[in-house]
């Protein structure tokens, strides 16, 4: 029999496991999760761009406020270069447009001085109309 036959029944893996378990309720403690470094999140951001690129376009390139207005080829063309700048294609203005919407029921279309636009939105580059 094993001298620490005890040890081994209440932890059969050993005190690699043991040293783990307790790290992980340290960091599980912690207030703030810890995020890694400059690489990890270049990682964390990547997949977020390839998961959800029109939320990461949104939270990065635009603010959703009632009465904010942007034209609807501005809004376009802004998330096309945000697409290019950061290595992806962008889908066609119809998918751009009914994913706009489904993912953001609050925002509407509306005409000011004969431009189409999206009323709920602007630019924080600022808007281009006309």
């Amino acid at each position: 029999m094993h001298r620490n036959s005890e040890t081994r029944h209440t932890n059969p893996l050993g005190p690699p496991v043991s040293w783990m378990a307790e790290a992980l309720k340290d960091v599980l403690s912690l207030r703030d999760m810890p995020r890694g470094g400059a690489s990890a999140k270049r990682v964390t951001d990547r997949f977020a761009l390839s998961n959800d690129s029109l939320g990461c376009f949104i939270a990065t390139e635009c603010t959703l406020e009632p009465a904010g207005w942007t034209g609807r080829e501005d809004l376009l063309a802004a998330f096309n270069e945000f697409a290019d700048s950061h290595g992806f294609s962008a889908d066609n203005a119809a998918w751009f447009f009914r994913k706009l919407f489904d993912r953001f029921p609050h925002l509407a279309n509306k005409k000011r001085a004969g431009i189409r636009g999206i009323i709920g939105l602007t630019l924080k580059t600022g808007n281009r109309e006309g």
